[in-house]
């Protein structure tokens, strides 16, 4: 039995934008720096009532994150969705033309910490046109004097519904105030950035979003081995990086199947998970499994690395690319086995 031992180190390395749609538990809008994020959500009205008389219209969200810190000026206008949108296909490429250009409401206000919900009023002639539609979009769109960038819930469980609430007060002759509480039906966010790059390091920019191509094509294996451990090992620039106390300090890798942007053929993602070690910080991630494939049976075209709050986050991860001292470049940490022939 023989037993073999091999470091190997990336050979090639890049940062490559994919965009895309965030629609999972966090929707985001607001405005920091050269940050921008907007919101969509629909909401179904239900059947409309002729002798109506709308006494008020308020969409309330509830706050679950924050960016680049807890405190600092929320404002934006909501117009509604001149054009049908899908969440598997809206991304912030498809925003020009999408808004009615009436102001539907407006919010602005200083954030601080404990605060917890935001609470708008909606123009209640446009209101009543959307009531006998059914239904509407709405599009959060940040004002220029934003400095900061908010999540809001959209969780439906056994115990939380954190979803955006639309509630319709009004009254007929023959009755007293009335609500209809609509929960937003679909939800979804787009962001960008300068989209630039670190001079030097791998950017991973989630909510954008950046993603990392790493190559490893001079993996020495020979065809018939079984690995019994294969370690990915990426260094943090940690300067350069830009996380807060919401973060979830961890990446993912994926095997990349495909290589074509838009870079979406992937397979067994796997947890990078953080350490440090002599003042350093690295993610590690046991990547046996997808080192394995390279050996039996898939084409080694590298993998994919990405941020783990993709979908609900802005944050920004640089690693050390293969421009940084070799103790800093990607790696993989390899032990195989070999049966005689």
């Amino acid at each position: 039995l023989h037993i073999g031992t091999i470091v190997v180190t990336a050979n090639a390395d890049t940062s490559v934008r994919v965009r895309l749609g965030g629609n999972g538990a966090t929707i985001l809008v607001g405005k920091s720096g050269t940050y921008e994020a907007r919101s969509i959500m629909e909401f179904n009205l239900g059947s409309y009532d002729s002798t109506a008389a709308i006494d008020s219209a308020v969409v309330t969200l509830r706050l679950r994150y924050a960016f680049p810190a807890t405190s600092g000026d929320l404002g934006f206008e909501v117009h509604a969705m001149a054009r049908t949108w899908a969440a598997s296909t809206f991304t912030w490429d498809s925003l020009a033309g999408s808004t009615d250009a009436a102001v539907a409401g407006t919010f602005l206000a200083a954030l601080a910490p404990g605060d917890s919900v935001v609470s708008f009023r909606l123009d209640t002639t446009l209101v009543r046109t959307w009531w006998k539609a059914g239904n509407v979009s709405l599009q959060l769109v940040p004002s220029p004097g934003s400095s900061i960038v908010v999540g809001f819930g959209n969780t439906f469980t056994t115990t939380e519904d954190s979803r955006a609430a639309f509630v319709l007060n009004y009254h007929t002759g023959s009755t007293d105030s009335l609500t209809l509480s609509p929960k937003a039906s679909r939800v979804l966010f787009v962001a960008t950035d300068d989209l630039q790059t670190t001079p030097t390091g791998l950017t991973l920019q989630a909510g954008v979003a950046r993603r990392g191509l790493i190559r490893f094509d001079s993996l020495a294996v020979p065809p018939l081995a079984s690995i019994t451990s294969a370690v990915l090992e990426l260094a943090v620039d940690t300067v350069a990086s830009i996380t807060n106390a919401y973060t979830r300090d961890s990446i993912y890798v994926h095997l990349l199947r495909k290589n074509i942007a838009p870079w979406d053929s992937l397979a067994l993602q796997l947890l990078c998970t953080p350490v440090t070690e002599g003042g350093q910080k690295y993610y590690r991630a046991d990547v046996r499994s997808l080192v394995q494939q390279w050996v039996s049976r898939e084409p080694n075209l590298g993998v994919l690395v990405r941020a783990y709050g993709d979908f609900s986050t802005l944050d920004k991860i640089v690693l050390h690319d293969g421009s940084a001292p070799l103790a800093l470049q990607p790696k993989i940490r390899i032990t195989y086995t070999l049966l005689p022939q």
